[in-house]
């Protein structure tokens, strides 16, 4: 069985990733009366919900505003809906997802096994 755990924090949100179960937690601002005239900023954490399981060998998580991706080694790019857990689409690349990012208007992922 193989293990894996990945961690992926935003400023809104928190994604982890726990073997093949995974946990979107939502990230809210308060702000807390220290003393008299100091406020603290803080945050609250609540869970927004959990995928109790995902294909493949996760080996990248991203997040980007209103979704998430998932890269795994059997070559696929997931895109998830962050507030619902909905996965939008499927991208086949094809050869193990190392990691990707976005150029402009270009997916650019880094793939193949070491």
């Amino acid at each position: 069985v193989f293990w894996s755990f990945k961690v992926v924090l935003s400023d809104l949100y928190l994604v982890l990733l726990i073997r093949s179960r995974l946990s979107v937690y939502e990230l809210k601002e308060r702000r807390v009366p220290k003393y008299n005239d100091l406020w603290v900023d803080r945050r609250d954490i609540q869970s927004l919900y959990t995928v109790k399981k995902i294909s493949g060998i996760v080996t990248v998580i991203k997040i980007t505003e209103e979704i998430f991706l998932t890269g795994d080694i059997g070559g696929k790019v997931k895109v998830w809906d962050i507030k619902t857990g909905s996965k939008l689409r499927t991208l086949d690349i094809g050869s193990a997802v190392q990691d990707f990012g976005f150029l402009g208007d270009f997916f650019v992922t880094v793939g193949g096994i070491n």
